[in-house]
């Protein structure tokens, strides 16, 4: 039997990115998409705070038989396995406590999960009382030669770190996060933040900033942001004594390198540049579902990305805030 889902949520990342992409494309860009392409899933009620934008998603969809509404209420009224929360951050919170107390197990939350982190650790402590899981959508996560490359990483491929970039477009709450989330699962969380700058790009409510995150054994990343209107790019460069991970082309390719003895010169140490490995980033909602299936089937797993790590992202950017405004660097734990 298919997982009922209802769908909080049906702009750009709910359903309208790829509604009107025929049935033979591969891309999958959206939630309802990937709930479309999957025989394990289906997309039983749709909400919206504009009903109409519900009903056109439905209507684009051929979902004839969904329900369709404007009220989170009526969307609760259908037994539901899974709730996509994608709707503005400023509901997120409120709308994760309405399905939860209403008895959903399982939620699938786009990021940010919430304004602040106390927010969000509210949330945790909520979702624990009630058994409930909240996976959080960083979804570079769930594509295998990024957790592969990952994986690499914290097994001690790279060796201690010596220098490291970021460099990301549109937004540090918006694009930068994914950057954040990145290292926080690679290198851990940072020990201190410092705000250099901000890009003028034209972005007002969430701002492209330049931040420099320092680690506990003195290590530095640069978060480099980058004016979308000149060049759309999303990559990580991570240097390390023994290897290097190179993650670019917006994330589609990632390259792991080994420092070895140079065989042409006798006593240099330099890189042996790895093949890429070529990453489905337009897959990676489908990725994302596929797990959030694994979930409904395992009661007992943990998301690959749930709310604690998504807390552990919101200090970070805290921090930074603090660090702006005091004009100095800022430890996690005095954001």
């Amino acid at each position: 039997m298919s997982l009922r889902v209802g769908l909080l949520g049906c702009g750009q990342i709910g359903s309208a990115a790829d509604e009107t992409l025929g049935d033979d494309d591969p891309r999958v860009l959206t939630h309802a998409r990937a709930c479309q392409r999957s025989s394990d899933f289906e997309l039983v009620a749709l909400c919206d705070p504009d009903r109409s934008r519900a009903q056109e998603a439905a209507d684009r969809r051929s979902l004839k038989d969904a329900r369709v509404t404007d009220r989170i209420e009526e969307l609760l009224e259908e037994r539901l396995d899974v709730v996509v929360i994608a709707a503005s951050t400023s509901a997120h919170i409120e709308l994760a406590t309405a399905c939860i107390d209403s008895g959903v197990r399982l939620l699938v939350c786009e990021k940010p999960v919430g304004s602040t982190a106390e927010d969000v650790s509210a949330l945790i402590t909520h979702a624990e009382s009630r058994g409930a899981r909240v996976m959080v959508n960083f979804l570079r996560r769930h594509l295998s030669p990024i957790a592969d490359g990952a994986a690499w990483v914290r097994a001690g491929g790279l060796g201690p770190l010596r220098s490291g970039v970021i460099r990301y477009p549109k937004g540090l709450l918006n694009w930068g996060s994914h950057g954040i989330d990145l290292l926080n699962w690679m290198l851990g969380t940072p020990e201190a933040v410092l705000f250099r700058g901000v890009v003028e790009d034209g972005r007002r409510d969430d701002r492209t900033q330049d931040v420099t995150l320092r680690y506990p054994d003195g290590s530095e990343v640069r978060l480099e942001g980058i004016d979308h209107r000149e060049v759309t790019l999303f990559e990580m460069d991570l240097l390390g004594r023994d290897g290097r991970l190179v993650l670019d082309d917006l994330g589609r390719r990632v390259t792991r390198s080994k420092v070895e003895e140079d065989t042409g010169f006798p006593g240099y140490r330099t890189l042996r540049c790895g093949q890429g490995e070529a990453v489905d980033l337009e897959g990676a909602m489908a990725a994302a579902w596929d797990h959030v299936l694994d979930l409904a089937r395992s009661p007992d797993m943990p998301p690959v990305c749930g709310l604690a790590e998504a807390l552990d992202v919101h200090l970070v950017l805290e921090a930074v805030a603090k660090s702006e405004r005091t004009g100095s660097l800022c430890a996690l734990d005095e954001a």
